[in-house]
């Protein structure tokens, strides 16, 4: 799968192939960073027909494309979609209630016509949600309404206030003649015609035929875009060095989880054991054997990681009342007396073995790491998300770093 970016800021377009480990390779503002956030929002089913316009602003893309797609049109299209499945549904609705909008139109009329000599009348409010209502209800208008929905709620809304204000001021006068007491009337019998529109728009909208309607037409446009969107769960990982504390949380998480799943499926099984009578020998389940498979993989992985880890240093890890735990020659260490490098070492390498994404972005690997941890560490990423079938896509503007992807077959991306 090929991704291409072209930048508003940028020059040339920029391609890669999602399928293979790449390094980004290009001074800071080249864009690399960019390509990796923009990478992890729209992986997965992070990609959304009203998501993706913010995307593509937010990053100063003028074109996104993966494979022969266009994302920015595409984007356009199911937005398009939608907006007209929504008008559709807005003129069946009024087609529907036609004769309450026109019994409006005509009472608005009568207002404007009978009270333009009444000083305190705001004339021109009601010239406005008359001019609002015949957008609404005639389509062969000059001006055009682009979401009728939208209108529709803000004339019910705005006619109701406006309305309510005017008898409240009527209310309020000492003298009154034939002229007040036929404007109150007419005002009731708009209010009350409003109130029926309201009703009546609020059951429509939620009625089982427009709802199943309206989200057939939301899902074939997000569909749509889906289908062209990245498949593999992307995880940035930034040049944060707290970054270290989420992965061992999740590492945490995921092993306690298994355990108390273990402690919960053996206790199930002696009581089901003793309920039926039955000796204890027998003490499996398929459920159990999965769970322990669980954690011999993840007491596997482990291993693995501190084979990788023998080549920098003396760092190891272990597990210790279920929860990770670092040594330094054999003593425990919190994270916060790592070091620097330290925490970059680990964050790198437990994200490989144990992040739930197949899709790694890392910006900027070298950082913090010494020139010689620099020149190998490439080689321990790329073996390893090899085992556990991840991708890499690297940002980095090191040498050392990019003469090491070099070395590893990866997809070399030079931005200026």
């Amino acid at each position: 799968m090929k991704i291409t970016y072209k930048f508003i800021d940028g020059e040339n377009d920029v391609s890669f192939d999602l399928d293979r480990n790449c390094v980004l390779f290009g001074p800071n503002g080249s864009g690399k960073t960019r390509i990796l956030k923009t990478l992890v929002e729209i992986s997965d089913f992070k990609l959304r027909v009203d998501s993706l316009p913010e995307i593509l602003s937010k990053y100063n893309i003028e074109k996104l494309k993966i494979d022969n797609y266009n994302l920015n049109s595409e984007s356009d299209i199911a937005i398009i979609n939608i907006e007209k499945s929504n008008h559709k549904l807005a003129n069946e609705f009024i087609k529907r209630n036609y004769f309450a909008f026109t019994d409006i139109q005509e009472i608005f009329k009568k207002i404007i016509i009978y009270n333009r000599d009444i000083p305190f009348f705001p004339i021109i409010i009601f010239k406005k949600l008359k001019f609002r209502i015949d957008n609404i209800i005639d389509d062969n208008r000059r001006i055009k309404v682009v979401d009728k929905n939208r209108e529709i709620k803000l004339f019910i809304q705005s006619s109701k206030k406006h309305l309510i204000d005017v008898q409240k001021n009527i209310e309020l006068l000492t003298i009154k003649n034939d002229d007040f007491v036929n404007l109150v009337q007419i005002i009731q019998e708009a209010y009350s015609i409003i109130n029926f529109i309201e009703r009546r728009y609020e059951d429509y909208k939620f009625a089982d035929d427009v709802m199943e309607e309206k989200q057939h037409d939301l899902k074939v446009s997000s569909q749509k875009l889906h289908d062209l969107g990245i498949k593999n769960n992307a995880k940035y990982i930034s040049t944060e060095l707290n970054e270290i504390n989420e992965i061992i949380k999740d590492v945490d998480s995921t092993f306690n989880k298994i355990t108390m799943e273990i402690g919960n499926e053996y206790l199930s099984i002696v009581c089901k054991k003793a309920f039926e009578f039955k000796s204890n020998e027998n003490f499996k389940s398929k459920r159990l054997i999965t769970l322990q498979k669980k954690l011999v993989d993840i007491k596997r992985k482990i291993d693995d990681l501190n084979n990788e880890l023998s080549q920098f240093g003396k760092l190891e890890l272990g597990i210790n009342s279920n929860q990770l735990t670092i040594l330094k020659n054999g003593n425990k260490l919190s994270v916060e007396a790592l070091s620097s490098g330290e925490k970059r070492l680990l964050t790198l390498l437990l994200n490989v073995s144990f992040s739930n994404e197949n899709l790694l972005l890392i910006d900027e690997p070298e950082i913090s790491l010494s020139l010689p941890v620099q020149s190998k560490i490439i080689f321990s990423l790329k073996d390893m998300a090899s085992k556990f079938d991840k991708k890499l896509i690297l940002a980095t503007h090191a040498p050392y770093v990019y003469e090491s992807c070099e070395k590893s077959n990866f997809e070399l991306v030079m931005l200026s």
